[in-house]
């Protein structure tokens, strides 16, 4: 039986049984994949596609007609029609949870699509995947630029499970995200909207605002593009780095001190966590145990030992 025979006989059961929607199952587009997979292996996919076509012309809530005119779509990089966003919106609305979320992997499978993510994420919050979430909301952030909310989300669940260095890099996202998406826009309305008033006092204090969210936001770009999140297994331990931690002993009294460095959105002074880009930090640096180190050698420092260097622990 070729392609073309097997999709009319699917089609046909679809048509004389009117199946419901509860009778589709991920099966059912499984077996659909098959068929597409050998239409294509021998050169028939114009075949099925014209089958397809000519089917939905008379039968416009056809499921399977519809699956695999989205399906062949993709594979040709036609993202026109959205047929299987159409049936993604289908199954949901229905609580076919399990369908939906096959659908939006079929998606992915070409590229990364807003509504897919969104999908599985709603999907998994409904059949009691919490903990899995997080992963595609990732995602979402990634290619959802305006994405600030679930950025800021990602970031309180980072921080709740002890992801301090992940949590605050998702909390720079959504900052830079509310200064690009609300905070600059809504302040640029002020601003046209009291420049040509007598009374200009109001008009000044939002354009200097302005300059200083814009420079906020620039700062936050700047730092974003260079962020990276640390991988405690990459970390190594011979010389000061980024995620160490340095034991020091200073060469006049003999005192020990501990600094741990880190980025400067982690800085924590109290707890002798410093920033990479800070003096202390730019002086310890690339140094390695038995170094002689002097702490802000312009304003003539002290000078420390460097006794041991550690993983910094998260």
């Amino acid at each position: 039986m070729t392609e073309a025979q097997q999709l009319f006989e699917e089609i046909k059961e679809e048509k004389w049984t009117r199946s419901a929607l509860t009778s589709y199952t991920s099966n059912t587009f499984a077996n659909l994949n098959s068929i597409i997979r050998s239409a294509k292996k021998n050169g028939n996919l114009e075949v099925i596609r014209q089958l397809c076509s000519d089917h939905l012309t008379h039968t416009p809530n056809s499921i399977i007609a519809s699956y695999v005119m989205g399906k062949l779509n993709y594979e040709e990089g036609n993202l026109n029609y959205g047929y299987l966003e159409q049936l993604i919106d289908i199954f949901m609305k229905n609580r076919k949870f399990g369908v939906a979320e096959f659908l939006a992997k079929e998606i992915l499978k070409y590229t990364e699509n807003i509504t897919a993510l969104n999908t599985i994420a709603e999907c998994m919050t409904n059949t009691g995947r919490e903990n899995d979430v997080v992963k595609i909301w990732e995602r979402l952030v990634k290619i959802d630029s305006e994405e600030a909310d679930l950025a800021k989300k990602i970031a309180e669940l980072k921080e709740e499970y002890g992801n301090k260095e992940e949590a605050v890099l998702y909390y720079k996202k959504a900052l830079f995200r509310y200064l690009i998406e609300k905070a600059i826009p809504s302040n640029q309305r002020k601003i046209n909207k009291t420049k040509n008033t007598k009374e200009n006092e109001e008009y000044t204090y939002a354009f200097k605002k302005q300059k200083i969210l814009e420079k906020e936001a620039e700062a936050l770009k700047v730092n974003l593009s260079k962020a990276q999140v640390l991988n405690p297994r990459k970390i190594k331990t011979n010389t000061v780095s980024v995620g160490t931690t340095v034991t020091l002993d200073n060469i006049y009294d003999h005192k020990t001190e501990k600094f741990t460095i880190l980025g400067p959105w982690e800085l924590d002074p109290s707890k002798k966590i410093i920033s990479y880009t800070s003096p202390t930090g730019k002086s310890l640096l690339n140094h390695s145990p038995g170094d002689i180190v002097t702490m802000e050698p312009k304003k003539n420092g002290k000078k420390y030992k460097i006794r041991k260097i550690e993983q910094a622990v998260f």
